[in-house]
């Protein structure tokens, strides 16, 4: 039996993996090398059981050179959203020094031949760090699920380094124009969408290596069996079936610091009268950031929802049970407007063709280059406002209007909801982590 070594950093990673057809077909015919956050090994252990092996992901011996090389890949992705990353990082209290070298990074990031130069430099500083497991596992294939992940750079590095077969895959849809050059190509790419295929082809990723399979993630969503009918639904939360249902999805303090305001507002706005026909509303936060719910004014007609359960010592060190990702499903399709802040649950949504209002505005004076504003200036979202599927509140009057119209007129926006899912989804055929599976399996056929 052949033997893979997968990487699965975070969360999103291992939800996309454990929770699709990629797990339940490897398994079978494979032996499974999972490595993981030293904070989620006893968890992933307990977990799998003797289904597949754990292992830490080993740590850089030069924390510093890591930080330099992240940086270095980061910035010099040559994007408007990284444009957009130096001007709040400088208006954040960074320096006009470290504003000048990363202004200086993106720009020659414009020209190939200094891509593949700080790719070539990248591979010539050798890392020793994978070599135990290496050695251990002896592995056919290592497949890097999180290609912006410094830990995934340093394992393509040494497996290409000692002739083993790669293969990649970047967790979201975001990545490749907004976190990473690709430091190391892997012997074949896995994009969930042909934009993405796009993006690394523009990051130099030969296309004949690209392989198109949609999002893992998703699978769950072409599955209607897995729903629970709305009165079932609302009975967790203690709300009223026949009332609007408002899902609100809390960006937390890193994304939006002035969410919690917006959103207290906005509930006492419902309080008044305001919003038409006295809907309620499931607050979901963001399960990887902080977020002040105790700051918001308590009422019956609204329910806290955190996600997934934190198995680590960190608040980030956040898993998704198979109930988390079914209750996910749930919480979208009975929902009859989602709120949020430049979220991929707006891409969510629209598979369910569900209205949908984004919050581009804080409640406090904030520059331009600190304002939850700026989000809809990075390529990946501003794909999906073009589609007109989704509107962009620029104000507390554009909250409030937009809530009563969609509330009212559910089908406004639909075709462009149905342009997002078309670009930014891919196929909803349930079949995406199968043909993940079926595209590592040919690699290590060869």
């Amino acid at each position: 039996m052949k033997t893979i070594l997968i990487t699965m950093s975070d969360g999103e990673v291992s939800k996309s993996i454990l929770h699709s057809d990629i797990y339940k077909l490897l398994k079978s015919s494979c032996n499974l090398v999972f490595l993981v956050h030293k904070n989620k090994a006893d968890y992933f252990a307990k977990l799998l059981k003797d289904e597949a092996h754990i292992e830490i992901m080993p740590r850089a011996r030069s924390p510093f050179l890591e930080e330099f090389f992240l940086d270095l890949f980061l910035y010099s992705v040559p994007t408007e959203s990284i444009r957009v990353k130096i001007e709040h990082s400088y208006a954040s209290g960074g320096s006009l020094a470290g504003k000048m070298i990363k202004y200086l990074l993106w720009s020659l990031g414009h020209f190939k031949a200094y891509r593949m130069l700080c790719r070539f430099v990248y591979r010539m500083v050798k890392d020793r760090t994978f070599d135990t497991l290496l050695e251990r596992y002896a592995p056919d294939l290592v497949f890097a699920a999180n290609l912006t992940g410094a830990e995934d750079a340093r394992l393509l590095k040494t497996a290409h380094e000692k002739g083993i077969p790669t293969i990649g895959m970047p967790k979201g849809w975001d990545n490749l124009t907004l976190k990473t050059l690709i430091p190391v190509f892997p012997d074949r790419l896995l994009v969930q969408t042909p934009l993405l295929k796009s993006d690394a082809e523009n990051l130099d990723y030969p296309r004949d290596h690209i392989e198109v399979v949609g999002f893992p993630k998703f699978d769950v969503y072409a599955d209607r069996s897995n729903l629970v009918s709305r009165d079932d639904f609302c009975r967790v939360f203690n709300l009223d079936p026949t009332k609007n249902l408002i899902l609100y999805a809390g960006a937390g303090d890193v994304l939006a610091p002035h969410d919690e305001e917006i959103l207290t507002r906005f509930l006492r706005t419902i309080l008044s009268g305001e919003i038409k026909g006295s809907p309620q509303v499931i607050v979901r936060p963001h399960p990887k950031y902080v977020y002040r719910a105790e700051v918001l004014p308590q009422a019956s007609f609204w329910a806290l929802d955190r996600p997934g359960t934190v198995v680590g010592e960190r608040l980030m060190d956040f898993e998704f049970t198979k109930d988390d990702v079914m209750h996910l499903m749930n919480s979208l399709y009975h929902a009859d407007l989602l709120i949020h802040t430049a979220s991929t649950l707006g891409v969510e949504a629209a598979i369910f063709d569900k209205p949908m209002i984004t919050i581009g505005y804080e409640e406090v004076p904030v520059s331009p280059a600190l304002s939850t504003a700026r989000y809809y200036r990075y390529e990946h979202y501003d794909r999906v406002i073009t589609t007109g599927g989704m509107k962009v509140a620029r104000s507390f009057d554009d909250l409030v209007r937009y809530t009563n119209e969609y509330l009212e007129h559910p089908t406004i926006d639909r075709e462009g909801r149905r342009k997002i899912v078309e670009e930014n989804a891919y196929r909803i055929d349930g079949k995406a982590g199968e043909r993940v599976a079926e595209e590592v399996v040919r690699m290590l056929e060869r």
